[in-house]
């Protein structure tokens, strides 16, 4: 059959463009414009969160939450929207094991990430909110020689 043609032989120079590439992209502020559009939130509570985050590690979905500016349908709503992710059709039930060390320790609390499947090089990864730049900086150089799919799951999760 036919062989596809090995482009790049080095994941330093991939690693690179996503890391130049994805940290100019904001997630959270996109979600912030998406509520305001939405009139979900006010220009006002935009910018409210917006200095909250530069004093409080907490990712701008749990403050939105946290300070009950909209609810959670809301929010996932509006990350369904800018992400454009499919919303997963199943979700592992607790028999269904998937492998542990594909992510670091912590990292699908932290990021409210959810790992659905993991075999034979392909990863399915379910988002219940926006990645921060490192965060995906680090699916992608933690996976780099996987098929890894994005969808998007309920944040109750």
């Amino acid at each position: 059959g036919w062989q596809p043609r090995l482009v790049a032989d080095r994941a330093a120079p991939v690693r690179h463009f996503l890391r130049t590439t994805f940290a100019t992209i904001d997630a959270e502020e996109m979600l912030l414009d998406r509520l305001v559009a939405d009139q979900a939130l006010s220009e006002a509570e935009a910018a409210h969160l917006r200095s909250l985050k530069t004093i409080l590690r907490d990712p701008i979905h749990l403050l939105i939450r946290r300070f009950e500016m909209a609810d959670e349908q809301t929010v996932f709503d509006a990350f369904g929207a800018i992400s454009r992710l499919p919303i997963a059709s199943h979700l592992n039930s607790p028999n269904q094991a998937v492998p542990e060390g594909v992510l670091r320790p912590g990292f699908e609390l932290a990021t409210r990430s959810r790992l659905l499947e993991a075999r034979e090089g392909r990863i399915t990864l379910g988002l219940s909110a926006p990645l921060a730049a490192s965060d995906f900086s680090h699916i992608c150089t933690r996976l780099m020689c996987c098929a890894v799919r994005f969808v998007q799951i309920p944040s109750s999760l």
